[in-house]
């Protein structure tokens, strides 16, 4: 019974050396054991990647609905799909870092939304598509640029682990509009 009790208290020490050791929470509680701040740069991916997610699956389930063609809803739902996890892993990182998720469109891609939203049919497919082609260029661009030189090692290792994805997704709208 004494060894049990021994073998509490010693769990209960070491877990509250290790919830006192988090980062942060140094000596001099200045944060002097954090981990080192993100760059304007990697900040500004986070926040880039978590808006053009967000538009990519707000477009894509509209396309869902109003595409002409079975290729056009098909690709939109991968969409979706891909960015949907993709959007969970940025905002998951995103909170990690102290900072938070986009959570709306720029305005930009809101008026846009709004001239999308009336056509239907081959009227949509073919904006639909442009618009993509348009967007997934920039958007691999922005990932490739901070795959090569992002400086937090997750927040590189998040873009270096989507590129595929993302030019996949580039190759198959590019094939759709080619038809």
């Amino acid at each position: 019974m004494l060894n049990i009790s021994r073998v509490a208290l010693m769990l209960g020490a070491v877990l509250f050396c290790l919830t006192g050791c988090e980062a942060g929470s140094g000596p001099s509680g200045t944060g002097a054991q954090a981990r080192p701040a993100l760059t304007d740069a990697d900040i500004v991916f986070l926040n880039r990647a978590g808006t053009a997610g967000l538009e990519e699956v707000t477009f894509a389930r509209l396309a869902e609905t109003k595409a002409g063609n079975p290729t056009v809803r098909s690709f939109a739902t991968s969409m979706v799909a891909d960015f949907t996890v993709l959007n969970q892993q940025n905002a998951a990182l995103t909170q990690s870092k102290g900072l938070n998720p986009p959570s709306e469109m720029d305005e930009r891609h809101a008026m846009l939304l709004q001239q999308l939203q009336p056509l239907n049919g081959v009227a949509f497919d073919r904006a639909y598509l442009d618009g993509q082609l348009q967007e997934l260029t920039l958007i691999i661009q922005g990932f490739q640029r901070e795959a090569d030189s992002g400086s937090d090692t997750q927040v590189r290792s998040l873009a270096q682990q989507n590129l595929p994805m993302l030019t996949q997704q580039l190759r198959t709208a590019s094939g759709i509009a080619g038809l």
